[in-house]
């Protein structure tokens, strides 16, 4: 099963069995076009297809341009939301009411964006893991498409529970095209890929758009710049191929010569993150946007948001550290007829501006009412038990000791390791917190044991006393104007991101 767009490559489209993905677009024609595509390029096959529609009416399918032969070659069981309510919140009973539990089935789901967008927290967790139970349960892949003003609020708002899905694109206008965003898309091998691609509406769907008058066209569209590092080359792909021993030669040579070139660029150290970004801007603002650039990651579980900066400074495609050479060089024919569609932001340092601020709270230090908003939702959200593996730190330094310096201290080892300042002291939440083991616990994000920079501390270790905590923070207005001021400099003075 697949997304159905001809010519582009499998790895930005297959659906997965046991699986959830979404694609949100911008109006209703696209998303209606998208299902239509999706359903008629997987009409042939054997599985059941199970079609829900929400918020569209029947006459809206039958104006698109199809011809009548196409939409009769469309075999699905359709379902219709007539009673005009949300469609989302009962919809896994709604399944299995209708009994759509076939193993091995792919269900289409149409639905306007308003149905997903008041969702926020606990309530968006329950939801989301719900479709990925019930996905994986019978075995089923599911798409959702949604349409409306706000495609990328929503798409942000799924990203932050990536857990659950294992697709998440964006389809949009761009001038007489459509371009569709891809943020993560899984393959059969779990490998995810990542890039942008565009996409024209022909007689059987979607297409993937080839620039042939200025790429194929281009001198040196068959040649290949690469980092020695970066794969095994296939040479039987390129005309010609150079070899460089770091991203600064090939960037320096690139820079001079290339026009509609593949540039292979290797994420070797996490520490190159901002200078790979660089380079990759100037390239995209110098040489134009018919340049390849793709990057290589060589280290593991690389952040979100590290990929977001390389796709803002003009990257056409980045591959994780799970591809393997023969995965990349399948891949490379389909990409070199690719151009770079984005509007490049003038400012390379509002991106990195951004890419910092966002990385800084990936990374733990968040501002005061950040920090008790996320952990009290964390705590009650996701920790049942009074028993709880986690916990809250809140510890004051010395009076020699500054603030300042404890927080530059914070090294976060797992995801959800945050921390704050408040009243001159230091709140760290912990969500793999083992009792008994605190110095070990402390020394790992710290840095330190207690005894070296704090004269005194609390450990908060049960889910309703960390709650009322919280909920004591908020309701004596125990942030003051110059926690404030101090977290906003510490955010605008430092830089607390570091990719370890």
């Amino acid at each position: 099963m697949y997304l159905g767009i001809q010519n582009l490559v499998m790895e930005l489209q297959e659906l997965q069995n046991g699986s959830v993905s979404y694609v949100a677009c911008s109006n209703r024609n696209i998303a209606i076009n998208v299902a239509l595509s999706c359903l008629y390029h997987n009409s042939s096959v054997s599985y059941k297809r199970y079609f829900v529609v929400s918020d569209v009416d029947r006459e809206e399918f039958f104006i698109q341009g199809y011809d009548l032969d196409y939409l009769l070659r469309i075999d699905t069981e359709v379902f219709v939301n007539k009673n005009r309510n949300n469609l989302l919140k009962t919809l896994v009973n709604d399944f299995k009411f209708m009994k759509m539990t076939k193993e091995n089935s792919f269900i289409i789901v149409l639905f306007d964006e308003i149905s997903l967008l008041p969702y926020e927290g606990k309530e968006l967790d329950k939801l989301l893991s719900k479709f990925s139970i019930f996905a994986s349960r019978f075995n089923t892949a599911m798409l959702f498409v949604s349409f409306g003003d706000h495609p990328e609020m929503l798409v942000k708002k799924i990203a932050k529970k990536s857990h659950y899905i294992s697709g998440l694109a964006v389809l949009c206008n761009d001038g007489p095209d459509l371009k569709l965003d891809t943020k993560m898309w899984r393959n059969n091998e779990g490998v995810f890929s990542h890039g942008e691609s565009l996409l024209k509406l022909g007689p059987k769907g979607y297409e993937f758009k080839i620039d042939s008058n200025s790429v194929d066209n281009a001198i040196d569209n068959s040649i290949c710049y690469t980092h020695v590092d970066a794969l095994e080359i296939d040479k039987s792909l390129f005309n010609s191929i150079h070899f460089y021993n770091s991203n600064d030669d090939l960037y320096e040579d690139a820079s001079r010569k290339a026009i509609a070139a593949t540039l292979i660029f290797c994420l070797a150290s996490r520490e190159q993150v901002d200078f790979l970004g660089k380079h990759i801007y100037e390239l995209r603002s110098k040489r134009g946007n018919f340049l390849k650039i793709i990057i290589i990651e060589k280290v593991p579980k690389v952040d979100s948001c590290v990929r977001t900066y390389f796709l803002e400074c003009g990257a056409n495609f980045i591959f994780e550290s799970t591809s393997n050479s023969d995965y990349i060089n399948a891949m490379l024919p389909s990409l070199k007829s690719m151009s770079f569609s984005k509007t490049l932001n003038p400012s390379f340092e509002n991106i990195v501006e951004s890419y910092h601020l966002v990385a800084k709270e990936e990374n733990g230090f968040l501002y005061p009412e950040v920090f008790v908003n996320k952990i009290y939702s964390i705590v009650s959200m996701h920790i049942n038990d009074e028993n709880i593996k986690a916990c809250l730190l809140i510890l004051s330094p010395k009076d020699e000791i500054s603030i300042d310096e404890c927080i530059l201290r914070f090294s976060p080892k797992h995801g959800g390791d945050y921390c704050t300042a408040i009243n001159n002291e230091l709140y760290v939440f912990i969500p793999h917190y083992v009792e008994n083991i605190f110095p070990e616990i402390f020394g790992q994000v710290l840095g330190s044991t207690s005894i070296e920079l704090f004269k005194s501390n609390r450990v908060i270790s049960k889910k309703n006393l960390i709650l009322d905590e919280l909920i004591d923070i908020k309701n004596n207005d125990r942030i003051s104007h110059s926690d404030k001021e101090f977290a906003d400099r510490i955010l605008k003075e430092h830089s607390l991101y570091r990719l370890s």
